[in-house]
């Protein structure tokens, strides 16, 4: 193999791995936010956020999923976002005491509504 094919070849290579790194970093980034938001609005302790973290994280990158979908039109991406949210909803309300729960419902009937 040619050294200029072998650098192509590593070039490509290490294009990939960084654009999987941003976009893994970048997923991180939208789960911490999303978790600090949650966390002053909600009063969350330490072992909650520390329980939400993963499952945020893993929501967020199911949502990513749809996003990137070109095979789904605005619509579609739109109803299995909602989706999603419904199979995590049940997971992160258990994490939340019964006074969360509450305010937490009401802050996501807030932002359906906008």
């Amino acid at each position: 193999m040619s050294r200029r094919l072998r650098f192509v070849c590593v070039a490509f290579v290490l294009a990939f791995c960084l654009s999987f790194v941003t976009r893994s970093l970048a997923q991180e980034e939208k789960a911490e936010g999303r978790l600090q938001q949650l966390s002053q609005q909600l009063n969350l302790s330490d072992d909650q956020k520390e329980k939400l973290k993963p499952i945020l994280r893993e929501e967020g990158e199911k949502l990513q999923a749809v996003r990137d979908d070109s095979a789904l039109t605005q619509e579609q991406k739109v109803a299995k976002a909602k989706e999603i949210h419904s199979q995590y909803a049940p997971k992160i309300g258990s994490i939340l005491t019964p006074e969360q729960k509450a305010k937490w419902k009401q802050m996501r009937e807030e932002m359906q509504n906008h």
